[in-house]
């Protein structure tokens, strides 16, 4: 089993816990919210993220609003890109899991509005509205 930390207990980091706890040893929670440190959330310390600094293991971003630029943040506190995951909810048919993919890639966002590419650290998705 391999050590994790957990970034973003949001919505999907609730969620994701029991699932991702399958496959990971999770050390601890991270968020970005002062309130929550020093709190327990299913017998999980929630830490502030420089605490991520001390550990060299997987660091997964569990929100999707916020995801980009919690992946800016860990870069920006010397985390290497090789150590940032982020998990996504998916369901298959009718069973509800969560997938955990590397960052490190850099991935193309295409505008359809502007007609114009870039590269972002995200997938890139067409959406058909």
């Amino acid at each position: 089993m391999q050590d994790a930390i957990l970034l973003g207990i949001g919505k999907i980091g609730i969620e994701a816990i029991p699932f991702l706890e399958r496959e990971y040893r999770i050390l601890f929670l991270a968020d970005n919210d002062k309130m929550r440190w020093g709190t327990v959330f299913q017998n999980y310390t929630i830490e502030c993220p420089d605490k991520i600094k001390d550990c060299t293991c997987k660091v997964i971003i569990t929100s999707t609003r916020y995801g980009a630029e919690m992946a800016e943040q860990l870069e920006n506190m010397g985390i290497a890109r090789d150590r940032i995951y982020f998990c996504h909810k998916c369901i298959t048919g009718n069973v509800l899991n969560f997938e955990v993919c590397p960052s490190e890639e850099p991935l193309i966002q295409y505008d359809l509005f502007h007609a114009e590419e870039c590269t972002t650290d995200r997938r890139k998705v067409l959406i058909f509205c």
